[in-house]
């Protein structure tokens, strides 16, 4: 009897400590500026976002994490204002994690929808906080390497989520 409850208190918190880790989603909205570097087009305007994500901390405070989002971009050019495009972004995430606060290296894809179409790897950085139980605010830069038949260019994003965990 005492190697059977023995047995079933290690199971117990062996179960525990396996849960205790792991992994963690979210849905995520939030808005930021994009800017192009294509001189004679000067891009700008709001990027407002819509994505899921899924990290995982490790106990040694290794962050990995990845998300999905479609975007909606208002453009603001220097001829024309309220031109409106969709964007597709996939991020990979790895950093570290010390209490509250998580630091983050970014690497990802994006593709962004007009009359054409462009594709391109980036690269960027972010920084999360853990408010409550269930909710993350984050802050992201981003730039992104963009190609089209027509034109390539660099675009950059600055911007804040606020992160439904569950």
């Amino acid at each position: 009897m005492k190697n059977v409850l023995t047995v079933l208190i290690l199971l117990l918190f062996g179960i525990d400590t396996l849960f205790a880790d792991k992994p963690y989603g979210d849905v995520h909205i939030g808005i930021a500026r994009g800017e192009n570097s294509y001189e004679s087009i000067n891009d700008k305007g709001e990027v407002y976002i819509l994505g899921v994500g899924l990290t995982k901390v490790f106990d040694t405070g290794l962050y990995l994490g990845g998300s999905t989002d479609i975007e909606y971009i208002d453009i603001h050019t220097k001829q024309t204002r309220g031109e409106n495009n969709w964007g597709l972004t996939l991020d990979l995430r790895a950093g570290y994690q010390i209490n509250y606060l998580s630091f983050y290296a970014i690497g990802g894809l994006k593709a962004i929808g007009d009359d054409e179409d462009y594709v391109g790897f980036g690269y960027g950085a972010g920084v999360e906080w853990r408010l409550c139980d269930t909710y993350l605010l984050s802050a992201e830069y981003k730039v992104y390497d963009l190609s089209g038949s027509r034109i390539d260019y660099d675009y950059t994003t600055v911007g804040m989520n606020i992160k439904y965990l569950f």
